[in-house]
């Protein structure tokens, strides 16, 4: 076999490839002996089937054969003669492929060229504060008591005035034509709420409960439901209840509602959850500008396919964040896709980057993880995951996602080294506290 290599450019090569004759001749009489075995035609004994009549029969199927079996074995054995190393699926231009001749093909390559890490030690990373301040403790007691308020009736006045609620049902109309999707009963609404259409919630203010109101309403240019896109709607109100969030006293009763002796110990309880918190905050931020310092120091040219599959992994992943959110099937336009893509290509090329540097530091620095690691790491997340453990064993039970577990272990486990060496030092501690 014949294979000369031409570099196009810094990552593309072109490998041309040429399979003599008389290796075309011999993977045919292979693929024909293949088939004749098993071969069943009317009039002939089981292996004894003339070749001619073999070719009539078959012969599109055994060339199509020969030609993927010719064409995978070569590519392979020409990348590892030529230690070629794609990142990406080779472009492969086929010639013809006939008997008695020799078979051609070219295939470009895209492969990322060597990286010379040159600074990964005593990188000098910003730290993260996690300290918690006493306010932090007081929004927090804030936001538990929003949450632990009720909405009570309104009994001392029949007018709503803004922050009140209203339960009321109403139907809206467009020309007098009510229209989807604008009709509800026994409705709850925030006087004068944000997240309804302008106009709509602040209606209700100084209106009398019970009662009934006409108010009139202009849909947003950029409506959702293009049909009422800019179009002036009625809503009729019936108006049932006048209603308002009544929020507790920040004070022991409330401590003692949230399971604590009082006010002061269940102040500690919070601070330990925000601290708790700002700890996992803080590894994440920290390894993020860890890598980021990583990859300033080593600036290197990186293959467009790997940024361009990254970008498709990272679509996929969002769209499929969506899909859960909403419950619908994403159909991105090609505009929006491509926006899309777009937006995400920064962080795209980032991770690549980032990817491959940690990847040059684990062999620098000799971080390896072995199988008896991995495995313990399976079992803990299978003792972690209770009746489901059958199913993180038989995940990880194939073999390219224990693969990939390895290779998540060894990153976190570079990441550790590159840390410790760094302006951050070790990382910090954290406990396995509840969060408040």
């Amino acid at each position: 076999m014949d294979i000369q290599v031409e570099q196009a450019d810094k990552f593309t090569h072109k490998l041309s490839v040429t399979i003599p004759s008389e290796d075309v001749d011999k993977a045919f009489k292979d693929s024909f002996k293949k088939v004749a075995k098993s071969a069943r035609i009317p009039g002939f004994r089981p292996g004894k089937i003339p070749r001619g009549v073999l070719e009539a029969r078959f012969g599109t199927q055994i060339k199509s054969d020969v030609f993927q079996q010719l064409l995978d074995s070569s590519l392979q054995a020409a990348l590892i003669q030529k230690e070629l190393n794609p990142v990406s699926q080779p472009k492969v231009e086929p010639g013809a492929l006939n008997q008695g001749t020799e078979f051609n093909f070219t295939a470009e390559v895209e492969i990322q060229p060597e990286i010379e890490l040159s600074d990964y030690e005593g990188l000098d990373v910003e730290a993260v504060d996690i300290k918690v301040e006493d306010n932090d403790i007081e929004e927090e007691l804030k936001r538990v008591a929003q949450q632990a308020a009720q909405v009570v009736p309104v009994t001392d006045r029949d007018v709503a005035q803004s922050g009140d609620m209203v339960q009321l049902d109403y139907e809206g109309s467009v020309d007098g034509v009510p229209f989807e999707g604008g009709k509800a009963e026994n409705a709850m609404l925030e006087v004068g709420g944000d997240g309804y259409i302008p106009g709509f919630a602040e209606g209700l203010d100084g209106a009398t409960v019970p009662g009934e109101i006409s108010v009139d309403v202009t849909f947003p240019e950029d409506y959702h439901a293009s049909d009422l896109a800019g179009k002036l709607a009625t809503f009729k109100m019936t108006l049932k209840e006048l209603k308002v969030r009544e929020t507790p006293t920040i004070d022991d009763d409330l401590a003692q509602d949230m399971g604590e002796e009082n006010l002061e110990a269940y102040k500690a309880k919070i601070s330990e959850g925000i601290e708790h918190r700002r700890k996992h905050e803080a590894e994440d931020q920290e390894k993020k500008n860890l890598l980021e310092a990583l990859v300033k120091a080593n600036p290197f040219d990186v293959a467009p396919s790997m940024v361009e599959e990254q970008l498709d992994r990272m679509v996929e992943g969002a769209a499929r964040q969506l899909q859960m959110y909403t419950g619908q099937n994403m159909d991105f336009s090609a505009e929006e896709m491509e926006q899309l893509r777009q937006d995400q290509r920064e962080q795209a090329e980032f991770q690549v980057r980032s990817g491959l540097l940690l990847l040059e530091v684990a062999k620098k620095a000799e971080v390896q993880v072995g199988f008896d690691e991995v495995k313990a790491e399976i079992d803990k997340m299978a003792a972690q995951a209770g009746d489901n453990s059958d199913r993180v064993r038989a995940y990880y039970g194939n073999p390219q996602e224990m693969m990939r577990l390895q290779y998540r272990l060894t990153e976190d486990r570079t990441v550790i080294f590159l840390r410790e060496k760094s302006s951050l030092g070790p990382k910090h501690e954290c406990d396995g506290s509840d969060e408040a």
